[in-house]
């Protein structure tokens, strides 16, 4: 066999050796971590029930606000309590 001849097949047998492997590690990749996405659905904390989110807190405060007829400082001073504290 001529030497062109043989080293192209020993090229075209490493290239498809290095896809093929190339392929396989790909893959095994993807699947594990297709295999842990639910996983980390899990771990995420969502925020619990009882637990107010930041615009139900300022609805609330807003409207003791209102209800107190605060103004100005009076009112960014209780608003910045009120807020913290629920």
């Amino acid at each position: 066999m001529p030497y062109a001849v043989v080293a192209r097949t020993v090229r075209a047998g490493f290239f498809n050796h290095f896809r093929e492997t190339h392929m396989k590690t790909t893959l095994a990749t993807v699947l594990l971590g297709l295999a842990f996405l639910p996983a980390a659905g899990f771990a995420a904390d969502k925020s619990p029930a009882d637990k107010p989110t930041q615009q139900s807190r300022m609805k609330t405060c807003n409207a003791d606000a209102k209800a107190k007829s605060l103004k100005g400082d009076e009112r960014k001073a209780f608003m910045s309590d009120c807020l913290k504290s629920k």
